[in-house]
C-alpha cells in the first residue's frame, strides 16, 4: 500500500465515502479500517462502542501523540457517488452530502500509516491512532474511550473544514437542552376540554434570548413541535436547544435563568413544564503559548504557508480528548461546506495532507 508520492490517499478517500456511515452505523467502515491496518501489521482492535483503535510504535525517547478522525457522518450520507471533476474538486453528485468530514481524515491518516510503518522505528514518534463512532452526535465514541489503554500525552484530530493551514486549539462547551409544555389535548370544537399550551409556548419563546447572549456564550432553539392534528386543541409542545461558551460558568447561568423562566410560565399559565439539559462536553482551550502548539505551527508553516492558529465556534472529538488530559489540536483538511450536499474536498488537499502529517509525525521535527 506504500505509495511515496501519495497520490493512493486519493482512492482511499473514493473508496471510504462510498461506504455509508451516518452516525450510529459505521461498521462497515471499521472493518475497512481494520482489514487496512491489519495488512500493514498495526495492530488494532474495535472497541465496545464501535472505535477503531490501533498502535504503531516508535522511538521511546518521544512521547506518545494521538491521531484521531471520527467515522461517522451526517445525513443525507447514503448512496455517495463521488465525482471527482478536471479541475482536481471531488463532490458528490449533489442528491447526498460527500462525507469529507471526516472520511477525509481518515483518508489522511490511513496513507501516512502505510508510509512510515515500514520506515526505522527510531525515525518516528510512538502513535495511538483512534478512529471514533459519533462524532456527529453525542460525541459516544470518544466520551466511552477506554483512556486507561491510550499513551498519549498530546496529538492531532483532522476534523476542521476550511483551507488548509487553520489549526484549531479552542472550541466551546457545549450543553442541549429540552423544554417539555404539558397541558391538555382536546377537540378543537371543545377547547373548553382542555389546556391549550400555545400561550405558553410563545410566552416561553418570546423571553428565551437566542443567539450570542454575551461575548462568547450562544444560544439557540433549533427545532421544535407542538400539537399532533389540525382538528385538536395542542395539549403537549417541545423544544430543543444548544447552549454553547468558552466558559462553562455561563452555561450553567443560561440553565439557571431557564429554570426561572419556565417556573413563572408554570405558574402564569396551569401548565407543566419539564426542563431537562445533557451537557455534551467541555471547552477546547489549548494555551496559545504551549511549546507543543509552537512547535506544530512551525512544522505545519514548513509546508503549509500562512498556517495559523484559531478559534471555533463548533465541538469535535478534541473538546472530550482534553477532558481526560491530551491536548488536541484539530488541523484543518482542506475541506469546504461540511454537512451541504455542496461539500467539496481537492485532491491536492488530501496529498498535501500526508506529507503535513508524516511531518508531525517524523522524530526530527522535535
Amino acid at each position: 500500500m506504500q505509495n511515496n508520492n501519495h497520490e493512493s490517499v486519493v482512492q482511499t478517500f473514493l473508496d471510504l465515502v462510498q461506504i455509508d456511515s451516518p452516525t450510529g452505523e459505521e461498521e462497515h467502515v471499521a472493518n475497512y479500517i481494520k482489514k487496512y491496518l491489519t495488512q500493514l501489521d498495526i495492530p488494532n482492535h474495535v472497541d465496545s462502542v464501535g472505535n477503531v483503535i490501533a498502535r504503531l510504535e516508535g522511538n521511546e525517547d518521544f512521547d506518545t501523540h494521538l491521531l484521531a478522525s471520527h467515522m461517522d457522518t451526517v445525513e443525507p450520507g447514503r448512496g455517495v457517488k463521488p465525482i471527482v471533476g478536471d479541475d482536481g474538486w471531488i463532490r458528490s453528485d449533489g442528491t447526498t452530502i460527500l462525507g469529507a468530514d471526516n472520511k477525509a481524515g481518515v483518508a489522511i491518516l490511513l496513507q501516512t500509516l502505510s508510509e512510515v510503518h515500514t520506515e526505522p522505528k527510531n525515525s518516528r514518534i510512538p502513535l495511538d491512532i483512534v478512529f471514533t463512532v459519533s462524532e456527529e452526535s453525542e460525541n459516544i465514541g470518544a466520551l466511552n474511550l477506554d483512556y486507561g489503554q491510550i499513551k498519549a500525552t498530546q496529538g492531532y484530530s483532522f476534523d476542521t473544514a476550511g483551507p488548509l493551514g487553520g489549526m484549531t486549539i479552542a472550541s466551546p462547551a457545549y450543553t442541549r437542552f429540552t423544554a417539555d409544555i404539558l397541558g391538555k389535548s382536546a377537540h378543537a370544537s371543545r377547547p373548553e376540554e382542555g389546556k391549550n399550551i400555545l400561550p405558553a409556548l410563545i410566552d416561553l419563546l418570546a423571553q428565551i434570548r437566542v443567539g450570542k447572549v454575551d461575548s462568547d456564550t450562544l444560544v439557540n432553539i433549533g427545532t421544535g413541535k407542538f400539537g399532533s392534528t389540525t382538528n385538536s386543541v395542542p395539549g403537549m409542545a417541545s423544544i430543543v436547544g444548544e447552549i454553547r461558551s468558552m466558559d462553562e460558568k455561563n452555561i450553567h447561568a443560561v440553565l439557571a435563568n431557564l429554570d426561572h423562566l419556565t417556573q413563572e410560565i408554570i405558574a402564569k399559565h396551569a401548565v407543566e413544564v419539564k426542563l431537562n439539559s445533557v451537557r455534551e462536553n467541555g471547552a477546547l482551550n489549548i494555551n496559545r503559548n504551549d511549546s507543543f502548539v509552537a512547535a506544530t505551527l512551525g512544522i505545519v508553516s514548513e509546508l503549509i504557508p500562512g498556517a495559523h492558529i484559531k478559534d471555533s465556534g463548533g465541538c469535535s472529538d478534541a473538546n472530550i480528548f482534553i477532558e481526560h488530559g491530551i491536548p488536541v489540536i484539530n488541523i484543518g483538511d482542506g475541506s469546504l461546506h461540511p454537512h451541504a450536499l455542496t461539500e467539496t474536498i481537492h485532491r491536492d488537499s488530501l496529498t498535501k495532507m500526508v506529507r503535513v502529517v508524516r511531518k508531525l509525525v517524523t522524530r526530527n521535527n522535535y
